[in-house]
């Protein structure tokens, strides 16, 4: 009894692996906070000297770490831009106006005027508020919210100084902070208060928990495919032949999911049930990025697989996703797979070079899973293509256009729009004129005017 209640101890003990990104002088501050912290986490810190280097910090530290922690907002939305699919749970430390009284209070320490001072990163209300509880005015205060475009940000302050407008700066952004002082205007770098760094930490504890919580969901998949052969090898007897096609597969199977402690089972003839765990399966398939068993099924059998993989806090849960994910498997033409979580989000096509992810739960009344029933296609693949689309600098477009964005040939855009103006997606708008040899190009518009569409689009 002792040694079962030892063990679960040291199993609820393993700290949570946490990469914290940021500047060096923010991550060692966030360092000393770690050391108060309790047990559950075990931090590893990732500091970057210039914005560049931020996106190669960050695929060391989630391949490493099963949370990443970001000392400010900058970072995060920049990895997000590159890495839409986070690799692990991520999260940052938001702008705050707590961040704002440490900057001002030494600067008022430094003798300038801070109710000319020039600040960015904070709305007026925000700024109004810090200043009304330090006893100051904050009407002759420059403000600028935005921090899209830093040269723009920069400028904005220099030119506010220089003209007289301010008599110092307080920037949330370390670049500008840098570059402001080496031209010797006074500014001071706002930054997350200890506070804030230590609420950072427990936010990471919370994300590791609910994503080890996550793994432990049940995963079931159904594996489905057809014998390629029926039509060929006639002198040998068709029970015979399917009968040893169904053994390949399953040896394949069994060898494949061996290693993650799942049970796999045949159903009916060409088709395999596998229970196993979210945490396992995404390992398996690279963070639910690849499926190569199917690329061994192809090759060592000549089999074309469906497969639709499920996951929720119950069986029955993990098996209707699972079902559902078939289903959009079928959709796309087989070999490859798709991923359903009870929670919405849908990964797929795997075993495709375009495979992504994407959170069901932002299309609008279920208008995308409308279309692409009648397009008669997967909601990804109808996705991919309308967002393809709409990255065009025009209202109108040829199958040219969506077979450069798609990488497909120009035949297989002709007929998915083919698809799409049958289902009523887009409709014609007319001709493009050619003047060199060859057929005239029909162009094609979205038809706004169809509510789902409309819908699709606009959300």
């Amino acid at each position: 009894m002792t040694f079962y209640s030892g063990v679960a101890a040291v199993v609820q003990e393993r700290p949570i692996k946490a990469a914290v990104i940021g500047p060096a002088n923010l991550v060692e501050r966030v360092a000393s906070s770690a050391r108060e912290m309790d047990d559950r986490i075990a931090v590893k810190f990732y500091s970057y000297e210039e914005e560049e280097e931020i996106l190669e910090v960050y695929r060391r530290a989630s391949a490493e770490n099963e949370v990443v922690l970001f000392t400010g907002p900058l970072a995060y939305f920049r990895v997000q831009g590159a890495f839409p699919n986070w690799a692990v749970p991520s999260t940052y430390v938001p702008y705050s106006p707590d961040w704002l009284y440490p900057p001002l209070l030494r600067l008022l320490s430094r003798g300038y005027d801070i109710r000319r001072a020039s600040v960015d990163g904070f709305g007026g209300d925000a700024i109004n508020e810090v200043y009304a509880e330090i006893g100051f005015d904050s009407r002759g205060v420059l403000s600028w919210a935005e921090t899209s475009d830093e040269e723009e940000l920069y400028r904005f302050h220099r030119r506010a100084y220089e003209s007289g407008q301010a008599s110092c700066i307080v920037t949330c952004m370390r670049n500008i902070y840098g570059k402001l002082l080496r031209h010797n205007i006074p500014v001071e770098w706002a930054v997350p208060t200890n506070s804030a760094l230590q609420e950072l930490l427990k936010k990471g504890i919370l994300l590791g928990e609910a994503a080890r919580e996550a793994e432990r969901q049940v995963a079931v998949g159904i594996l489905e495919f057809h014998d390629p052969r029926q039509e060929e090898e006639m002198e040998i007897p068709y029970e015979y032949r399917r009968e040893r096609l169904l053994l390949a597969v399953h040896q394949i199977l069994l060898g494949q999911f061996e290693r993650l402690g799942a049970f796999v089972t045949p159903t009916r003839p060409g088709s395999f049930l596998f229970i196993a765990t979210r945490g396992s399966l995404k390992e398996f398939t690279r963070s639910f990025r690849s499926f190569d068993l199917l690329d061994l099924l192809k090759k060592k059998t000549g089999v074309a697989a469906s497969v639709g993989i499920g996951f929720g806090s119950t069986p029955w849960d993990a098996g209707r996703m699972a079902y559902k994910a078939l289903q959009m498997a079928r959709r796309a033409g087989g070999n490859c797979c798709y991923l359903l979580s009870e929670g919405g989000e849908l990964w797929g096509p795997l075993g495709s070079s375009q495979a992504l992810k994407i959170d069901i739960r932002v299309t609008a009344n279920q208008a995308l899973f409308h279309l692409a029933e009648k397009v008669g296609c997967s909601p990804p693949t109808l996705s991919r293509v309308i967002a393809a689309l709409c990255c065009l600098d025009k209202s109108f477009f040829t199958s040219e256009d969506l077979a450069r964005l798609t990488g497909v040939s120009t035949r297989s855009a002709q007929r998915m729009l083919k698809r799409l103006l049958e289902a009523g997606v887009v409709r014609r708008a007319g001709v493009e004129k050619i003047i060199s040899p060859g057929r005239n190009r029909s162009l094609y518009t979205f038809s706004r005017e169809e509510k789902e569409v409309r819908e699709v689009l606009e959300g």
